[in-house]
């Protein structure tokens, strides 16, 4: 998710972030038109989220590489490059945060020493959209030291899967998350991290059997057989989950079925790939793909301050029915990425050590690495 560009990037990987990060702001639009009692919202936002989030795992999987790096310098590369966004992002969600609550007469400072000693703990509830930057986090800190250690690809397969067991558990004995302002027992996502590092390292053995290497044919064949997957198998994922809606939540590491969430959420990313590789190299896909990291904080302030407040005005003009749902959701989502650009380039220019190039120098900050 970092836009800390190797020297070569890989085109196709910049287009499926950028169908990922549509289907991100799409499916929180979802969201909120589902809580207004939209069933139509609901199913939509069903079949999103059972494979957009694994998504970024896979895709942060098949691009990581094997580190010489000790741990001092791959923790202050990997905490520069995701944590200080997060920090970044929460701060300015507060920032936002404090006149509207001083407008609205609700001002509670307890809330705010609340957001912080919670941002210590790897919570970030000022823009929760970012949790997936911390959990990205752990779960590379976890893949550093299983590396060291397992070095057979077989044991590291097996470790995996019985890490993604033990997370699938405890997340069905624990609730982590009660709602974004409720956070207890959530510490730096470790819980989700041993569910998400399942995908991680699918998109590492994706690589090593250089699927996506392979003609058109192939891909339109792969394309086919994984829509077909999610499309039979995300509404039969119905219990057990954490959470009173019957959705894969992965931020409140709401799964649901052992055996479906994994199938439906492996093929979902793998159809999204697979759309990409055969995506010509347009360069407005391009350009979301290549910042999808500040594009993620940036939703998460639309989630918090826009989205409730633009469907509460139009939800009464929108009758219950997909096409309307999907032509909506669609626009707002348009219109919202188009807003984010001119940021996008401010905080590239300005302050890019904040958004994830952390070995960028200037013009107001001196590079961190």
């Amino acid at each position: 998710m970092s836009i800390e560009a190797s020297p070569v990037r890989i085109l196709w990987i910049d287009t499926a972030k950028a169908y990922g990060m549509f289907l991100v702001f799409y499916g929180h639009f979802l969201e909120k038109l589902s809580d207004l009692g939209k069933v139509s919202a609901f199913l939509q936002f069903k079949f999103i989220y059972s494979f957009h989030m694994p998504l970024f795992f896979i895709l942060a999987g098949y691009l990581s590489k094997k580190t010489n790096l000790n741990y001092k310098e791959f923790f202050r590369y990997h905490f520069t490059s995701r944590i200080i966004p997060v920090i970044f992002f929460n701060l300015l969600a507060m920032a936002i945060s404090i006149p509207q609550d001083i407008f609205l007469g609700s001002l509670h400072l307890n809330s705010y020493l609340f957001g912080l000693i919670n941002l210590v703990k790897g919570c970030p509830v000022y823009n929760f959209v970012t949790w997936f930057l911390v959990c990205l986090f752990t779960v590379e800190n976890i893949h550093f030291f299983l590396s060291q250690y397992l070095n057979k690809s077989k044991q590291l397969i097996i470790f995996t899967v019985i890490l993604f067991l033990i997370g699938w558990l405890i997340s069905l004995k624990i609730e982590f998350v009660t709602s974004v302002t409720g956070i207890g027992k959530n510490f730096w996502f470790v819980h989700e991290s041993l569910v998400a590092y399942l995908f991680y390292q699918s998109g590492s053995i994706l690589k090593s059997w250089e699927l996506f290497d392979e003609k058109r044919t192939f891909q339109f064949f792969i394309l086919l057989f994984t829509g077909l997957i999610v499309l039979f198998t995300f509404n039969l994922n119905t219990d057990p989950f954490t959470v009173n809606k019957s959705a894969v939540i992965m931020a409140m590491s709401s799964h649901g079925n052992l055996v479906l969430f994994p199938l439906t959420a492996l093929a979902g990313s793998l159809f999204v790939i697979s759309l990409a590789k055969l995506t010509p190299d347009y360069q407005i896909i391009l350009f979301i793909g290549q910042n999808t990291l500040i594009l993620l904080g940036l939703n998460g302030l639309f989630f918090n301050f826009v989205n409730q407040w633009i469907l509460s005005l139009i939800n009464n003009l929108l009758t219950d029915s997909h096409l309307v749902v999907f032509e909506a959701c669609s626009l707002l989502t348009l219109i919202s990425l188009v807003l984010c650009i001119p940021c996008v380039f401010i905080f590239n220019k300005f302050i890019p050590q904040l958004v994830g190039k952390p070995k960028v120098s200037g013009p107001l900050l001196k590079n961190l690495l």
